[in-house]
């Protein structure tokens, strides 16, 4: 494994993979040095649920399809309510990305969400904005870069 510097605690460091570059003996030692893992693109790959038993995932991402069909579909709200009850029994965070106003969130919310990121919140940032952001607000921030 190659090794790096963080000047940042690893508990701050969150790394987001798509189900297909799934590399277990390199999440095992991120995880061990302390790395958050969080799979990409969950409840669309045949794999979402063999590598959520296998890895040591904190943070499962939504795939935005099913974000954005939130309020229109109702199989797609049930499909996120048991991803959300999945989670909350393996003490893994469910992100939802690509929340784009305040009604997906509110559904979201009671769906059971705990994360979320997209245009409702605020635009993408560059490295240099996240950097501010994270010495303006703290640890709370790393969330949203």
């Amino acid at each position: 494994m190659a090794s790096c510097t963080v000047r940042r605690p690893s508990p701050l460091v969150a790394v987001t993979l798509a189900e297909d570059s799934v590399v277990e003996e390199t999440l095992r030692q991120l995880a061990t040095a302390g790395v958050r893992l969080s799979m990409d693109d969950f409840g669309m790959g045949h794999s979402s649920l063999l590598y959520m038993q296998r890895f040591p995932v904190s943070s499962i991402k939504l795939d935005g399809s099913l974000t954005r069909a939130v309020l229109t579909n109702s199989i797609t709200a049930n499909v996120i309510r048991t991803i959300t009850a999945l989670g909350r029994s393996r003490n893994v965070k469910v992100v939802a990305e690509f929340v784009e106003t305040a009604a997906q969130r509110g559904a979201l919310v009671e769906l059971g969400c705990d994360i979320f990121q997209g245009y409702f919140h605020s635009t993408p940032l560059s490295e240099q904005a996240c950097l501010d952001h994270f010495r303006q607000h703290g640890q709370q921030a790393a969330l949203h870069c």
